[in-house]
């Protein structure tokens, strides 16, 4: 490649990273100079972060090096939910909520605390729970309790917990035949377990079979998880009564027969034993099909615990609970900041559960739609070992139904010594120093998306009422011997669209430090005829949103607090999940090329623009996301899969990009010359003004720097010279995310994908060609000199 463009007598002529070759007239190919200055616009800046996601057993949510994560130590049942008074007596609170899915007697013998109104902080038990009646408004279920003065009002807030013993199977898949059974075992455990449950399979009669099954990998036509190299099945068991002998297999099922992976049989003694059962796999070309456990047994009854499926001879450097293949995979995005929020399980849980190991954890549960859950997630010390190996800063998300005392008890355990009651807790999972030591700050975020009724169960929607939570919980976090306010986060939790909600929930909140929101882009398409119709007003919501939008609002309404707050992003992406958008527009966009280059302009912009220092992308994990019409949409993941194809989409890459470049200060860059605009009409609710075409962010740390170039042209390639005494020159390294269609994408294959040139001889004064929908990094050291950065 060309290190700059020849200028010729009638055309320039651009050679792209792809190959491509681009002709321009020289009448329209006016140069753009961008001028770098010393000039800091925002100080210590930090890498973009992402989030965790949440585990599942058949997408790229497959996270745990324990392939059967769902219920591996046969727990019990806990389950948290937030309710509102929609009527309210001296001894009763009827749920608002009439088509809530808890049956009758669900929140008997349950915990309750009000925590809001005049008879907030009064707690008891209730006695007794009814059905809600979907035929009356406000209908929903009636918690009964002894009588309190002052009593409860309507629109009060009432947290409801409770845990429960029993459904052993739950997370599993069992099959009996001949009068074979399955139940819950409280009393005969193995030694030192820290659960508090095992699972009773019973099959002594004659033609009697019991069979416990777990699935994974199981999106049909797909494959996630590739089986090669050492791999163990391990169990605790022991016989019961006869003489039960257990068969073990592993295998993947095709569309017509099944290839058998591992298969064994143990025949159990009369005390708890460990049984490891070793074998390797070799799966090079996978014909996608789901993965199968099978414990087959009869002959007796038996009892069984702790089960796991891992690979042996996995990275001895990786010592977390994750896969080496989900570890790589964030190591090459290098987050600066992780988010924990398992939207199906975390937000639901209790502090003690969290931090329990995942062999003895409660499957956590917390949605006013549902009244079980089957599975266990990772908990928050797997979590905070993942951060601290990513070397990122961890964000926890912790429920709104945390008492007062579990916030001040979380604290400690992040940040008390180990002699304290929570930091002994932690020494005794592995980690005698508190996690404050490890990170330069951790981020506790109040609940996720209270106003999102979604979420309703963990949800408080009223503004005033999850202002006054979360006021009640970060006094309760700063009150703790072990609160640090420079190592501490306190976040609250805003609507993006929503700033003046926003602003009335920053009324009523003390002690915060943070606002957060979610800037999705595209929500809604209804115009996809061409690429301009879903790439221009694409390009330019992003510099609409943080020069007049609401996320300008927001950072106003965070700026107009009773005492200094930040604004953070806790989840972007693009958010197609309206429109009419049809299936092969929505298949151009939501995974495309130029997807990735505008999630990541849209997160440049509010760093620069907004000082925003901490975003997550949404998410890891996920591979698609059907919409309420039945299409699918390829959301949220931003990855196709981890560790069969390695395929990234584009959003990863270009923040990974990101993350290469971004480092010590964000200084300006002064834009003259040509610097094309375009105006954008009003299309799938977007408009704006001279949008522009070419972005620019350069960032300084001692003698490096690095500049991100943006050319958001749909179709043109655009050339840029430079200036300045820190203008790039001489030796250059430059890294480049471009592909030929704006909609490629990696879903198939890898179509787009980050190249890399360098230069020994890079002029700044030659026109440089910037590629149609491209970002290209540059990387050098200018000479040594005393920055003169603003006061």
């Amino acid at each position: 490649m060309k290190t700059r463009c020849a200028i010729v007598t009638t055309a320039w002529i651009l050679q792209a990273a792809t190959g491509g070759v681009f002709l321009l007239r020289a009448q329209d190919s006016g140069i753009t100079n961008i001028q770098l200055t010393d000039r800091a616009i925002q100080r210590h800046v930090k890498r973009m972060g992402i989030n965790l996601g949440d585990q599942n057993y058949y997408d790229s949510g497959q996270l745990l090096k324990n392939l059967t994560f769902r219920n591996p130590g046969f727990e019990g049942l806990t389950y948290r939910s937030l309710i509102r008074c929609g009527s309210a007596t001296a001894s009763s609170c009827r749920d608002e909520n009439e088509f809530a899915a808890w049956p009758a007697g669900f929140w008997s013998g349950a915990q309750y605390e009000f925590i809001t109104g005049k008879a907030k902080g009064h707690t008891g038990k209730v006695t007794d729970s009814t059905a809600p009646d979907t035929k009356v408004k406000g209908g929903g279920v009636l918690l009964q309790f002894a009588a309190m003065s002052p009593s409860p009002s309507v629109g009060d807030y009432i947290a409801v917990r409770k845990a429960s013993s029993g459904g052993a199977e739950v997370g599993w898949w069992t099959k009996s035949s001949g009068g074979g059974s399955f139940s819950t075992e409280l009393a005969d455990l193995p030694a030192g377990t820290a659960g508090k449950q095992a699972l009773r399979m019973s099959a002594g009669g004659a033609g009697q079979s019991a069979t416990l099954t777990s699935f994974f990998d199981s999106l049909a036509g797909h494959t996630f998880v590739r089986l090669r190299g050492q791999y163990r099945v391990e169990f605790k068991a022991k016989s019961v009564s006869g003489n039960p002998l257990i068969a073990v297999s592993v295998a993947r099922l095709g569309a017509s027969s099944a290839t058998t992976v591992m298969q064994s049989s143990v025949t159990l003694t009369g005390e708890w034993q460990r049984y490891e059962l070793n074998f390797g796999a070799q799966e090079d070309a996978v014909t996608p099909g789901t993965v199968q456990l099978e414990l087959a047994m009869h002959g007796g009854t038996m009892l069984i615990d702790d089960v796991s499926l891992v690979q042996t001879d996995g990275s001895p450097e990786n010592k977390t609970a994750f896969r080496d293949e989900v570890v790589r995979t964030l190591q090459r995005y290098n987050p600066g900041v992780l988010r924990f929020m398992a939207s199906g399980t975390g937000i639901g849980d209790g502090l003690d559960n969290a931090i329990a190991p995942v062999e003895a954890r409660q499957r956590p549960g917390y949605s006013a739609w549902a009244s079980n859950q089957e599975d266990v997630s990772y908990g928050l010390h797997e979590f905070l070992e993942l951060c601290e190996m990513l070397r990122a800063e961890p964000w926890y998300v912790a429920p709104l139904s945390y008492s007062a005392a579990e916030m001040k008890n979380l604290v400690e355990y992040l940040a008390g010594p180990p002699t304290s009651p929570y930091g002994s807790k932690r020494a005794a999972r592995g980690h005698k120093a508190p996690w404050t030591d490890a990170f330069p700050q951790i981020h506790l975020e109040l609940g996720n998306e209270a106003w999102n009724s979604l979420f309703k169960g963990e949800s408080l929607e009223i503004p005033d009422a999850y202002g006054t939570r979360a006021s009640d919980l970060f006094q309760a976090a700063r009150s703790s011997p072990s609160f640090q306010a420079s190592k501490f986060d306190l976040v609250i939790n805003g609507q993006a669209v929503a700033a003046g909600r926003n602003q009335e929930i920053l009324k009523y909140t003390t002690g915060q430090d943070t606002l957060t929101v979610a800037p999705y882009l595209m929500s809604s398409v209804d115009s996809f005829s061409n690429d301009e119709e879903l790439f221009g007003p694409l390009f330019a919501e992003p510099q609409a949103l943080s020069s007049t939008g609401y996320m300008r609002e927001n950072y106003n309404a965070a700026r107009g607090a009773s005492h200094p707050t930040k604004l953070a992003v806790y989840e972007v992406n693009l958010h197609t999940t309206g429109g009419a958008i049809s299936q092969q527009a929505l298949n151009a966009l939501t995974p495309s090329e130029g997807a990735g280059l505008a999630v990541a302009s849209h997160m440049l912009l509010m760093l620069r623009e907004l000082g925003v220092r901490d975003q997550m992308l949404f998410s890891l994990p996920q591979y698609s996301f059907a919409r309420g019409d039945q299409k699918d949409v390829k959301l949220w993941g931003s990855v196709v899969d981890m560790g069969v194809s390695d395929r990234r989409r584009p959003q990863f890459l270009a923040l990974q990009l990101v993350n290469e470049a971004i480092l010590g200060d964000l200084v300006a860059t002064v834009h003259s010359g040509a610097d094309p605009t375009w105006d954008q009409p009003a299309v799938n609710q977007v408009s704006l003004k001279k949008a522009h075409h070419l972005l620019s962010f350069a960032f300084a740390q001692g003698t490096a720097r690095t500049l991100v170039l943006m050319n958001l042209s749909r179709t043109a390639a655009l050339p840029v010279a430079f200036s300045g005494v820190n203008a790039p020159s001489g030796a250059v390294r430059m890294r480049r995310l471009a592909s030929a269609g704006i909609s490629d994408n990696n879903e198939a294959a890898e179509n787009v994908k980050i190249t890399s040139q360098s230069f020994t001889q890079f002029s700044r004064t030659a026109a440089f060609p910037l590629p149609p929908h491209s970002m290209t990094v540059l990387s050098w050291q200018p000479p040594v000199m005393t920055p003169a950065y603003e006061p």
